[in-house]
């Protein structure tokens, strides 16, 4: 069965898990194509992704920033968890009183009240930065500069190391 992703989009978020790097990706319709949808002032609205980056990956995802734009190809996985009622609470809109109620019950019952929850992520392969945001430059700190004892006597004064190549 073929299970390949090919996805490009610009990061709306990113966070750390275990090991693991994620990546929140907005995602728009190419032109011309089906699907499309607007926000009724003629912008497109963005589909949203989550990419799992392990590895290697999670390494090269460690230097991306929020509204850099980039180009994964991976696998789709699912996971499956438990949300337990308290943490749905949390994040939970509507009436206060309702909610304030529900808040006494999972202080009472605890985790015991828990809603199965199904994710479905792209686990990368190959990660592409296409194009990056402009980031401020923070001046790089003066190095040390290392100094070598002579060979023929621990006493001798210590010789300067020769100069670093110049970075360029």
């Amino acid at each position: 069965m073929l299970n390949e992703i090919h996805v490009e989009g610009v990061i709306a978020a990113r966070w750390r898990y275990g090991e693991a790097e994620f990546l929140r990706i907005a995602v728009y319709s190419d032109p011309g194509r089906g699907g499309r949808r607007g926000d009724g002032s003629g912008r497109d609205l963005p589909d949203y992704v989550t990419l799992r980056c392990e590895g290697l990956h999670a390494l090269a995802a460690a230097g991306l920033r929020e509204g850099d734009r980039v180009r994964a190809a991976g696998q789709l996985t699912s996971r499956e968890y438990d949300i337990p009622l308290a943490a749905f609470l949390k994040k939970a809109r509507g009436d206060g009183g309702i909610l304030e109620a529900l808040r006494g019950q999972a202080a009472q019952h605890g985790d015991e009240v828990a809603m199965p929850h199904v994710i479905n992520e792209i686990l990368v392969e190959r990660l592409a930065a296409l194009q990056r945001v402009e980031r401020e430059e923070t001046p790089a700190r003066p190095g040390r500069e290392r100094r070598r004892r002579s060979a023929s006597s621990s006493s001798a004064p210590a010789e300067p190391a020769p100069p670093a190549p110049a970075a360029g």
